[in-house]
């Protein structure tokens, strides 16, 4: 079944004239096909409704529409209403139209109130507008002189307004959900790839966030000025200038896995010391959201700092070669450690005894700040034990993390500020 452009889903009342009046409107669309809900005649409704059906369905034929005739049955019944008009929606969707046009001018109340509700359930990625074909009236109630009249877009910018108000609130995955239902062009398509970007970047997910980042950067730059997209702008222009950095540094670090003789520029360095920003800044969004993931990332943004002080020092943190370090400070070493042979992988808390044997002792209060870290994390019930991880614990290890990064950073000479980086790769909506 083909992808259709429009689609007009509309009900019909006792006469077939708005109806008609809403086709020829949008009938320079093309591609469009007309889905015509109809009721069981009433008492003693003047037409019947089949034969007014019948009488649009002849004349979008002579218009080149195609036209879907739905009967129901119980048109004054909520329930069977619900159901009817959920099947039909799906039928609707079928068909997979970039614009559904919700045409509430005629049926019963029932009919009009199950119309609108099952229209705005729907998983469509479609632009759903509702319109109503009124006008003014003359003394029988019968419409003079027939107008047409839509909401602008009412549906779409109520469910932009939830996807920014999710990403606000650091819930992305939500975010990406309810950016399903938005089109995929203009002011909602960007806000829609926008949203997918940041929850790939937020799961550090770089490789895949960076070919969007760079196809949506300069759209981006047409939305700083937006009311309500400027910050989702601004976020997309700032992470796509890390995104380059962090790339490179990627592409390093996966050699470094391979081999030990992997030279760290200084371009290098600086992706190096973004990936660790991107840790901090990821730590500092979890801290309300999900404590225990921010416990996690507290680790991780130390282990990263950690990783970067020694390659410094020069040893390979993912595949080391201690001949590089010469035998008296290998010797050292493996008596810090109390072990015979050097490790094959080099863990946090090996590292930091690295770090103090090949350059010095680092203050005992990072020590202890390093200790309840890395006890948090491991006693989790994502780690090693069963422990919860409260709002409080989350907020404490955060300081504490935040202290120990630039001390271990600074103690090999790296100057490069990792926080300046957090700055620049926060997510804002």
């Amino acid at each position: 079944m083909g992808s259709l452009k429009t689609a007009i889903v509309a009900n019909l009342g006792i006469t077939p004239e708005p109806i008609l009046k809403a086709l020829e409107t949008v009938i320079g669309e093309g591609n469009l096909t007309l889905f015509l809900a109809y009721g069981k005649k009433i008492q003693d409704q003047e037409k019947p409704p089949l034969t007014l059906a019948e009488q649009i369905g002849k004349r979008a034929k002579q218009l080149g529409v195609n036209c879907q005739m739905y009967e129901l049955i119980t048109p004054e019944e909520f329930k069977g209403a619900f159901e009817f008009y959920q099947g039909l929606m799906e039928a609707v969707g079928q068909y997979q139209p970039k614009k559904v046009i919700i045409d509430i001018t005629g049926g019963t109340k029932v009919m009009s109130a199950a119309l609108v509700h099952a229209a705005l359930i729907q998983k469509w990625s479609a632009e759903v507008i509702f319109e109503y074909v009124g006008g003014s009236r003359g003394p029988t109630g019968r419409v003079l002189e027939m107008e047409l009249m839509r909401d602008d877009g009412i549906v779409t910018q109520e469910r932009m307004t939830s996807v920014v108000e999710s990403v606000r609130q650091q819930e992305f995955t939500r975010a990406v959900i309810l950016a399903d239902y938005l089109p995929g062009y203009g002011n909602a398509g960007f806000l829609k790839e926008a949203t997918d970007i940041f929850w790939k970047w937020d799961n550090f997910h770089y490789d895949e966030a960076n070919k969007p980042l760079e196809d949506i950067s300069i759209l981006a730059k047409t939305f700083v000025g937006d009311a309500q997209l400027r910050k989702i702008a601004d976020t997309i222009l700032r992470l796509h200038t890390e995104s380059s950095k962090i790339m490179l540094a990627m592409s390093a670090l996966r050699k470094l896995k391979e081999k030990s003789d992997v030279l760290l520029t200084d371009d290098i360095l600086k992706g190096w010391i973004s990936i660790l920003g991107d840790t901090i800044a990821n730590a500092r969004r979890r801290v309300e959201s999900d404590p225990l993931d921010c416990v996690l990332r507290c680790y991780r943004a130390v282990e990263v700092a950690t990783q970067v002080a020694i390659f410094k020092l020069g040893v390979n943190p993912r595949k080391p070669d201690w001949n590089v370090i010469g035998d008296e400070k290998l010797i050292a070493y493996l008596r810090n450690i109390q072990s015979t042979q050097p490790p094959r992988n080099i863990s946090l808390d090996l590292g930091i005894k690295l770090i103090e044997t090949l350059s010095s002792p680092l203050p005992e209060d990072v020590h202890q700040s390093i200790k309840v870290i890395m006890s948090s994390r491991n006693q989790s019930y994502l780690e090693h034990g069963y422990d919860r991880v409260l709002k409080k614990t989350a907020l404490s290890l955060m300081t504490k993390m935040e202290r120990v990064v630039p001390v271990l950073l600074n103690h090999v000479g790296i100057i490069d500020d990792p926080f300046v980086a957090a700055n620049r790769l926060r997510i804002e909506a």
